[in-house]
């Protein structure tokens, strides 16, 4: 039971550090694996998330989720979002795309394929 806990434990807080902070590194990793797009979902005239888009769908870190669920599970509200895009991976509103990342981002989509199926 403790592993199973530490386990999930382990797998929230790599899953916040590509919502909150490094999510454009992520979306890098993704499109390397799947293709697709870069958009940004911006709040108030700051990009605060950056996505793939293919064939109509959206994924992040969580797999495949609509801009609404997106919103609200980064801060809670549907209001002032407005969606930017397509990107370039040269041209990401949000420039934290580190190495380091990257590999991270690489290894965990290796290990949640089904997430990113299309």
């Amino acid at each position: 039971m403790f592993l199973q806990e530490l386990f999930e434990a382990s797998e929230k807080a790599i899953e916040e550090v590509f919502l909150f902070g490094y999510c454009a590194s992520f979306a890098v990793a993704l499109q390397q694996e799947i293709g697709g797009d870069f958009y940004a979902m911006v709040r108030n005239g700051v990009p605060l998330h950056v996505y793939v888009k293919k064939n109509g769908k959206n994924y992040d870190v969580k797999g495949e989720r609509s801009t609404g669920q997106m919103a609200l599970s980064l801060v809670g509200s549907l209001d002032n979002w407005k969606i930017e895009g397509p990107y370039t991976a040269d041209k990401l509103p949000c420039k934290k795309v580190t190495d380091k990342k990257l590999e991270q981002a690489k290894k965990f989509i290796a290990s949640h394929k089904n997430r990113f199926k299309d």
